[in-house]
């Protein structure tokens, strides 16, 4: 997954709350255009409509919308959603929010309007209590975070930090919101959505819950481009196919450990048998660098991948103290694109190992059962798989003597 797929992983992303430290900057100035009051303010009231409707905290109107015979699918699927029409999703994409219970759809009109990079803006604001927000972040905010992710020496609070500043800073676009039914208090008193979107539509009850589409619907004031500022009206103006492609379902609680051993089952189809590269230096590479080692562990890694940055110097160090009968190389998933910048990586690293560009052979063979970066496993000299791969950065403090372990572990069998 490049960079333009990982707007993607930020949407399902559980990431450490606070308050931003050291990440700030500039939003682009822009063009003034209208804004609605209950963007801006922070002033809430407490107002009942009718004695029909609930009491509603905040500057938000609850409108009637268009919401009959709702599909709302029962338990959370991997695959086979229904929008809330009921029907199967035709549009160019869906992101299934597994814990706050509603699934994104990228429209086909999106594109077809020439916003063809609104994917690469939206984040989700996702909250505990299955209520979530669709966010418009700007080109400089996404930028700022990925200059945090992608730096090696950031930590995992600094990066959860970023990434809360980048929502806050953004336009709410669209969400979800949810509470038990029979609820009595006021509506959005326990979240900030009362003041964040303009209008709230009952969509309906469902499980035990009631649900509503909460949005905006005037472009902000201040803080985008006239660039990003046409994508927003593209949503804006997409509204009500953004209605009619809604999912809904139950919250899901994420199975972590489950996901992490399915990745570990696909990558058991790895081969390193028989393959021709080149590393990053140009130089051709084939299975016979395995032939003269009882295990090598190859480290599967991306440019982009902060996490995988980050271990590396913890990787050559291991180099440095292996047995003579043992190895390491890398795979650079984005060698071919990012050359330059993965040899300044390894460079920068300490990396005295070889560093394989992932050409045709080895996607077929390697890079196709790698879900996850980084991926790390063992071969033996003939490049068949040994014990099981490793999915995603060690937690053990010490990293070098982690994958030593490893390879040592690899050498027992």
């Amino acid at each position: 997954m490049k960079r333009e797929k990982v707007a993607v992983i930020l949407l399902a992303m559980v990431l450490v709350t606070g308050t931003v430290a050291g990440c700030g900057g500039q939003a682009k100035e822009n063009a003034a255009v209208q804004t609605q009051d209950s963007i801006k303010t922070e002033e809430t009231n407490t107002e009942k409509v009718n004695t029909d409707e609930p009491a509603v905290e905040g500057t938000i109107k609850l409108v009637e919308g268009e919401w009959k015979d709702v599909y709302f699918n029962e338990e959370y699927q991997d695959e086979g959603m229904l929008n809330v029409k009921g029907e199967e999703i035709t549009a160019g994409g869906s992101y299934l929010l597994e814990e706050s219970g509603m699934g994104l759809v990228v429209l086909d009109s999106w594109e077809e309007n020439g916003s063809e990079n609104i994917g690469n803006h939206l984040n989700s604001d996702t909250l505990s209590s299955g209520q979530v927000a669709i966010v418009f972040n700007t080109d400089t905010s996404v930028e700022q975070f990925y200059e945090v992710y992608e730096d090696s020496d950031s930590s995992n609070e600094e990066i959860g930090e970023c990434y809360e500043k980048m929502i806050k800073d953004g336009f709410p676009v669209f969400g979800v919101y949810s509470r038990a039914e029979g609820d009595s208090t006021p509506l959005f008193s326990d979240s900030d959505y009362g003041t964040r979107f303009a209008n709230a539509e009952k969509i309906g009850n469902f499980a035990g819950k009631e649900y509503y589409f909460v949005y905006n619907d005037v472009l902000p004031a201040e803080g985008f481009s006239e660039t990003e500022l046409k994508d927003i009206q593209v949503m804006l103006d997409s509204l009500e196919d953004i209605r009619a492609n809604l999912i809904l379902f139950p919250e899901h609680e994420h199975d972590y450990e489950a996901e992490k051993q399915e990745m570990k089952e696909q990558a058991a189809g790895i081969s390193m048998s028989q393959f021709e590269t080149t590393d990053i230096e140009g130089n051709t590479v084939t299975q016979d660098i395995l032939k003269d080692y009882d295990v090598t562990m190859v480290n599967v890694w991306a440019t982009w991948c902060g996490p995988c940055r980050k271990e590396l110097p913890d990787i050559a160090v291991a180099y440095e103290k292996l047995p003579e009968n043992a190895n390491i190389i890398s795979i650079c998933e984005d060698a071919a694109e990012e050359g330059e910048l993965a040899k300044e990586l390894a460079e920068k690293a300490g990396m005295k190992y070889a560093v394989l560009v992932a050409g045709d052979e080895l996607t077929q063979s390697v890079m196709e059962y790698v879900s996850a970066f980084p991926t790390t496993f063992l071969v033996d000299s003939e490049g068949n798989l040994v014990g099981t791969p490793l999915i995603g950065v060690p937690s053990d403090e010490d990293v070098t003597q982690y994958y030593l372990d490893y390879i040592n572990s690899g050498l027992e069998q």
